[in-house]
């Protein structure tokens, strides 16, 4: 299907690198994590690091060690290079008055920066669900509409974001959806996708913005908000007769998981987009 240019963005995709990590807190865990020789690993906590405990690393190079690491104190953050091929090495890094144990083995599979978060709980549900919490879901629709342009214009203003561009399209009886671009707002693990509806019917198709879901493999999220109005117009035909469809994008946000916690969800995933139809409110619509 040939969707019109004009349509969409520009290439905002940045891939999800094998090298970048990001892991839950968990001080019951013992953290396995691979260093390069030729390349520094980045570690970063959610808030200033208290105190950390080392073996075979050392922050001073005239001090023998198979590891060299770079801390200031205060910081939120150390770097971690392997010295030597086959090096292995271990911090404990004390956060939040926990101990969280990081074991290092130089090779191959080398992380460039590693990302440690705390895991949130119902409360950060029941937050989304105040005046407050709409607001800030509101304005992550409006971040993501705004991305493209000011990353274009003014890259200096706007964070790194994950972002991809999958294109795969969901087909319905008479419409399709395209899911155009996905972007990841990692702080407050959310989704944000441009949908494209594609209306192939002669007549107006209606369904419920409520309702609207998207799947990963067996999981359902229903979006958390959207800009829907629950409307898609008629198309229209050509000189040839042929039925031009109508085209309407609609921003949605998928905010952690629906049973509380974060989802943690990747841009790459392969994502369904459920659309239930209004005139048929007891049955969803489901490719």
């Amino acid at each position: 299907m040939m969707i019109p240019l004009e349509l969409i963005h520009g290439q905002t995709t940045s891939p999800a690198s094998k090298e970048i990590r990001q892991y839950p807190l968990d001080d019951r865990t013992v953290y396995q994590l691979g260093i390069g020789v030729n390349a520094v690993t980045t570690l970063t906590f959610p808030g200033p690091i208290m105190a950390l405990e080392a073996a075979n690393v050392t922050a001073d190079p005239k001090v023998p060690a198979q590891m060299l690491m770079a801390y200031k104190p205060g910081r939120p953050f150390f770097s971690v290079r392997a010295l030597a091929q086959n090096a292995v090495g271990q911090v404990n890094v004390v956060w939040n008055d926990k101990t969280y144990v990081l074991k290092f083995a130089a090779g191959n599979d080398a992380l460039s920066s590693v990302r440690f978060y705390v895991e949130e709980s119902q409360d950060a549900l029941a937050k989304s669900k105040s005046p407050q919490g709409a607001s800030q879901l509101l304005s992550l629709l409006d971040r993501a509409k705004a991305y493209p342009l000011i990353k274009q214009q003014h890259p200096e203003l706007v964070p790194q974001l994950d972002c991809s561009n999958p294109g795969n399209v969901i087909r319905y009886k008479d419409f399709d959806v395209v899911v155009n671009e996905v972007y990841r707002f990692d702080p407050e693990d959310a989704l944000v996708f441009r949908l494209l509806f594609l209306n192939r019917s002669e007549a107006e198709t209606a369904y419920v913005p409520k309702g609207l879901a998207m799947r990963v493999g067996p999981q359902i999220y229903p979006f958390a908000i959207t800009d829907a109005d629950g409307v898609l117009p008629p198309g229209q035909k050509n000189s040839k007769e042929e039925v031009l469809p109508s085209v309407t994008v609609i921003y949605a946000a998928v905010v952690g998981r629906p049973d509380g916690g974060r989802n943690n969800l990747a841009v790459k995933n392969t994502f369904n987009i459920l659309v239930p139809r209004a005139k048929a409110a007891a049955s969803t619509s489901r490719p």
